[in-house]
């Protein structure tokens, strides 16, 4: 359980930031608009 509690940390980690970057493109595709 040690072992997973990490991994599974690190997973959400590396989606925070991609969510981050998909709410930038959006944001100027939305002005374009």
């Amino acid at each position: 359980l040690s072992s997973f509690a990490p991994n599974n940390s690190h997973k959400v980690s590396q989606s925070i930031p991609i969510m981050s970057e998909t709410d930038d493109i959006l944001e100027p595709e939305e002005i374009q608009r």
